[in-house]
């Protein structure tokens, strides 16, 4: 009887630990998704974007967005405020295709009703001659779509683990030193500490290879190898939908980042028949909207020739980005 009792307090213990740790997550909202917090502050500690973007995404302080992946982070949304009516977030995030880009772009959109004015969204390889499914079974890299559910049993099923208590800690340890939170409006500037090295990268590009700390999407010969008929439909069919459901006042700017000469695929293949289809899909929601923008770097042009101009065959430098900041800010225009 007495071992009895002994494991009834135990186990009355472990679920009143439990219990209280689950709510202290609920409670310190470890990735400030808005479900379920205990406080109203905002921001968070420096997560990876993955897990970081579902709080800049509704960000009341934002009513623009910069979405994509490696090849679009560099476009810095802090120059887009400077040159456009808007409050620009960048929710780039290296790795992911256009399934994921467009589960954020939802999100930003759901937490910003009839306030977003700008879109701009980067078009690469994992939107053209990369054929992947579009889906979750497509997605090449683990993504927490729970993060960015519309519905909060989808939060709670997946948000209680170790990891997510940490962040809770984390996250209240900061939430008064706002010298410690994340950066707001999600610049990463991938050149940030690098010190450029044209044989590196020159490397780089004839091995068909991208810089590792953002090697996510397919370069080099890869490219030329996309399979014949490959489908941009599904993505853009839902890129549309979620741009139709943007306010009248919006503008959405398409851009297609540019590529090394190397990483282009090469005239009359499968890639090349691949890149056409997607930007005649872009250009067919541009034709559809008018409020819809297409900025089309990805030629081959004498950016594409000068390999100075790129880290790798995606990832260009800095200077390059300004050019495409500079366009953006042009085709937006009103």
């Amino acid at each position: 009887m007495r071992w009895r009792r002994y494991i009834l307090i135990l186990l009355a213990t472990a679920a009143v630990l439990c219990l209280a740790l689950m709510g202290f997550i609920l409670f310190s909202d470890p990735y400030d998704t808005g479900w379920f917090a205990g406080m109203g502050r905002s921001g968070i500690p420096a997560y990876g974007q993955r897990m970081a973007n579902a709080s800049r995404a509704r960000n009341p302080l934002f009513d623009s967005a910069i979405v994509g992946n490696s090849t679009i982070q560099i476009v810095n949304p802090a120059w887009l405020d400077t040159a456009l009516p808007g409050r620009f977030v960048s929710l780039a995030i290296p790795g992911t295709g256009p399934y994921e880009q467009l589960t954020v772009l939802e999100w930003f959109v759901v937490h910003h009703p009839g306030g977003v004015r700008f879109v701009i969204v980067g078009i690469d390889s994992r939107w053209c001659d990369t054929p992947t499914e579009f889906g979750p079974q497509g997605v090449s890299y683990p993504f927490p779509f729970w993060l960015y559910a519309d519905s909060r049993w989808d939060y709670l099923a997946n948000v209680f683990s170790y990891k997510s208590l940490e962040a809770g800690v984390r996250r209240l340890s900061v939430l008064s030193k706002p010298d410690r939170l994340a950066r707001a409006d999600g610049f990463n500037d991938y050149e940030l500490g690098k010190q450029y090295d044209p044989n590196s990268a020159r490397r780089l590009m004839e091995l068909g290879g991208n810089e590792g700390d953002q090697a996510a999407e397919t370069g080099g010969a890869a490219m030329n190898a996309a399979a014949p008929g490959t489908d941009v439909g599904p993505q853009f069919a839902r890129l549309g939908a979620i741009l139709r459901s943007l306010p009248g006042t919006a503008t959405a700017v398409l851009v297609f980042p540019p590529r090394e000469a190397d990483a282009l695929p090469a005239a009359g293949s499968n890639g090349t028949a691949a890149i056409a289809a997607c930007k005649n899909a872009a250009h067919e929601l541009a034709r559809a909207d008018a409020r819809v923008r297409v900025v089309d770097f990805l030629i081959d042009n004498s950016i594409a020739r000068d390999p100075n101009n790129f880290w790798d065959g995606l990832h260009y430098r800095g200077a390059i980005a300004v050019q495409i900041e500079d366009a953006i800010a042009k085709a937006a225009g009103r």
